[in-house]
């Protein structure tokens, strides 16, 4: 995806919303990355361990006014949002797949974020108007992999992306760009088969050190620290 301006529908992504006045607190005891770092300005990548520190998903954090967005793997989302509600308790939050629904797609090429008036900037999340979208945002983890948008699941998004100059192209050709870059995704490292510093989440601004507690925190800095794994 790097020659042209090219840009792929994702149909294997959902997107969860976590809403309430704990919402913040309550997924900072969850997920890898600092949610402080959170902004209408910034979105995270983040994992979900389990408490031994293997992964469950990964995922990228979107704030949305008073709700939080959680772009995650459409095959785990149902068991997402079980393992959500478990560790509710007392918190005052709503976890569900948003409705109406949202949709994602990806943008790559050379100029791919200038095209939607994006900062090149990892995580910087922009002008979504240009192609008719909730949010578009530089993906968090490398900039190379271009821009991902959110949007209305019934918005015909295509039409708007070829209108500015991008090429559709298919989940296949964006997951060849994601190799070639060295990047994993949620098929490689999902379902508790690694931990999150043996798909690179220091170097993908996927983990924060300095947070504190969240489920999985204690392995994961322990992997840091003796630099393996057992």
């Amino acid at each position: 995806m790097t020659e042209t301006l090219k840009a792929v529908v994702l149909p294997d992504r959902r997107i969860v919303a976590v809403s309430g006045p704990d919402r913040a607190k309550f997924l900072q005891g969850l997920m890898t990355s600092d949610i402080r770092r959170l902004a209408p300005d910034r979105a995270l990548y983040a994992g979900f361990l389990t408490g031994q520190g293997k992964m469950i998903c990964d995922a990228f954090v979107l704030l949305d006014r008073d709700r939080i967005l959680i772009d995650i793997a459409a095959a785990l989302v149902e068991d997402f949002v079980k393992r959500l509600i478990a560790f509710k308790l007392r918190a005052a939050v709503e976890i569900r797949e948003t409705a109406p629904a949202l949709a994602v797609a990806a943008m790559g090429g050379t100029g791919a974020t200038a095209r939607l008036e994006l900062d090149s900037t990892e995580g910087v999340v922009g002008n979504s108007a240009v192609a008719g979208a909730q949010y578009a945002f530089v993906d968090p983890r490398i900039a190379a992999l271009g821009a991902r948008l959110i949007y209305s699941a019934d918005l015909a998004i295509e039409a708007n992306l070829a209108r500015i100059g991008f090429a559709i192209t298919t989940p296949a050709d964006y997951a060849g760009h994601r190799l070639a870059l060295g990047i994993a995704d949620t098929a490689e490292i999902s379902g508790e088969v690694c931990y999150p510093l043996e798909a690179n989440f220091e170097m993908l601004h996927g983990v924060d050190f300095k947070k504190g507690c969240y489920v999985g925190q204690e392995l994961t800095a322990r992997d840091r620290r003796r630099q393996h794994q057992r």
